[in-house]
């Protein structure tokens, strides 16, 4: 049904049960994808010498590009599909699959030529690795047919089985991770582990090839006009939005992991990188809910978006408590609970993690405040942002780790993020917050908890290693405290964003509303 400036959607009850079941399963999924990374971890650390798991964390740092392969086109091309205004859903798919056809094709040849090349990604373990080679064509190989096969996965989502896609998007993840585990065990060699990746990925990708089809059979596609250069622009440019938060966090990991492996040596990329994983494991557990409540701003009506909207400041304030909880933690297991995990070459790696903790801390907290924004379509020079934060990383980053080993080049990856990443999209918040007549003070009250935060860490880490036991002790008291407090803001997040999305569809008699003045 079609109202005057508007989208009218009928979302019955078993629209709200498909919801329900989607983002369950997204949560779940994810959840079990991490808890499988955590668990890993320290196993390939024990199973691989210190250069084979700089190798595998290097070519696993690739997948960064896959990304910007896919230029975040899906959710472009998922929007076009479903949308009720569009009567070439199908020749919409159509395009879809020429343009990963042809993506991945790039993919591929650019990631062989920066591997492959004297001098490229691959120099700093040639002489320390066995087959390194292979294990790059293996592991590249494997994310060309991953985007290679991204119009599959949109032919699901289209049916609103994101369940359904969740065993193909996150399942190789959990699997794949497994069979890493055991390949490590049985030969000790990035190579072997790369085998393993690259099977489980191709076996999952051909799953669902099969699946997609027999939820959508192919169907004739009627003659459109053909696809102008002016159409693929707009696409383009919508995407660059959706691109740009998902996008900076792996580049930086890639540039973070490059520069220290050349400028530093192949042992102290391998540190970099499990700090680095280490401490995107705050980003990652809070990624479901910024990405949710993206969904809901989309579909909600205008009287209950007001509501939808204030739940992400709370949901910034719940990702600053688990990233302190996060920090204490690390604070009291130190140096000697890394060399227990991950082993005895890793302890001093703990003041990387402590870094990464504080710079995905800051980038969980923006995330839901850029989704908000994303939603009424006003990112406009953010993405410029974003670009110049990952393009000054690099020579940030040389320089610091020339200086200051790698603890400087993680240091270079925190003040980009804070500078050029959080500090932008707090003044465009703020900006929002005057146009409302609420001032600034939302924004401020932020910024000052995180800076207090990261002061009071530091300085609990700086003593951690003075005063011994005292510090550990206040470390594990905070870490129990702001573990409770994380728990109480999810549960108040959880109370107030059930009854909003209840009442939206309540209030609509099952009819969602988007906001015209808003381009989806």
């Amino acid at each position: 049904m079609r109202a005057h400036g508007r989208h009218v959607i009928r979302a019955p009850a078993r629209a709200r049960s498909e919801l329900f079941a989607n983002t369950i399963a997204a949560w779940i999924w994810s959840q079990g994808a991490l808890a499988v990374s955590i668990l890993a971890l320290p196993l390939l650390t024990r199973l691989l010498s210190k250069d084979e798991f700089g190798l595998w964390t290097q070519l696993l740092s690739l997948s960064a590009l896959a990304t910007v392969a896919d230029m975040g086109m899906s959710l472009v091309f998922l929007r076009r599909i479903t949308d009720g205004a569009d009567a070439h859903g199908a020749s919409t798919l159509q395009s879809a699959t020429a343009f990963y056809r042809v993506s991945s094709a790039i993919l591929t040849v650019t990631l062989l030529v920066a591997c492959l090349v004297p001098g490229g990604l691959l120099s700093p373990y040639m002489s320390h690795t066995r087959m390194p080679v292979l294990a790059a064509i293996l592991v590249i190989v494997a994310m060309g047919v991953n985007l290679r096969f991204q119009p599959y996965t949109l032919r699901m989502l289209t049916q609103g089985r994101m369940d359904l896609e969740r065993i193909f998007g996150a399942g190789p993840a959990v699997a794949g991770t497994i069979v890493s585990v055991l390949a490590a065990y049985w030969f000790a060699t990035a190579v072997a582990v790369a085998i393993g990746y690259t099977a489980v990925e191709i076996a999952f990708d051909i799953a669902l090839m099969f699946v997609a089809y027999r939820r959508w059979p192919r169907s004739r596609i009627d003659s459109v006009a053909v696809r102008t250069l002016a159409w693929w622009a707009r696409l383009w440019y919508e995407s660059t939005g959706v691109l740009a938060i998902d996008l900076v966090p792996l580049i930086s990991m890639a540039i973070g992991i490059a520069v220290v492996g050349h400028v530093v040596g192949p042992a102290a990329a391998a540190v970099y990188g499990l700090a680095w994983k280490v401490g995107s494991l705050v980003r990652r557990f809070f990624t479901p809910f910024s990405d949710s409540l993206l969904v809901s701003l989309c579909r909600a009506a205008t009287t209950t978006r007001g509501a939808i909207a204030r739940l992400a400041a709370q949901l910034s304030v719940m990702t600053l408590a688990g990233g302190a909880t996060a920090a204490f933690i690390i604070v009291a297991a130190g140096p000697e609970g890394m060399r227990v995990v991950f082993g005895r070459g890793y302890g001093d790696g703990v003041w990387l993690v402590l870094v990464f903790v504080l710079t995905e801390t800051i980038r969980s907290m923006y995330r839901p405040i850029y989704r908000k924004i994303q939603s009424e379509n006003g990112i406009g020079s953010l993405r410029y942002w974003f670009a110049a934060s990952m393009i000054l990383q690099v020579p940030v980053a040389i320089v610091a780790a020339t200086h200051w080993s790698t603890v400087g080049a993680a240091v270079a990856a925190l003040a980009c993020s804070a500078v050029f990443e959080a500090a932008p999209v707090a003044r465009r918040l703020s900006a929002y917050h005057r146009s409302e007549g609420t001032g600034g003070k939302p924004v401020l009250r932020e910024a000052g908890a995180v800076i207090c935060a990261a002061f009071f860490v530091v300085l609990l880490g700086w003593g951690r290693q003075r005063l011994g036991t005292a510090i550990i002790g206040l470390s594990a008291i905070g870490a129990m405290a702001a573990g409770l407090l994380t728990f109480h803001q999810i549960v108040r997040y959880l109370a107030a964003a059930r009854p909003v999305t209840d009442s939206s569809l309540a209030a609509n008699s099952g009819v969602l509303v988007p906001d015209s003045g808003r381009q989806a």
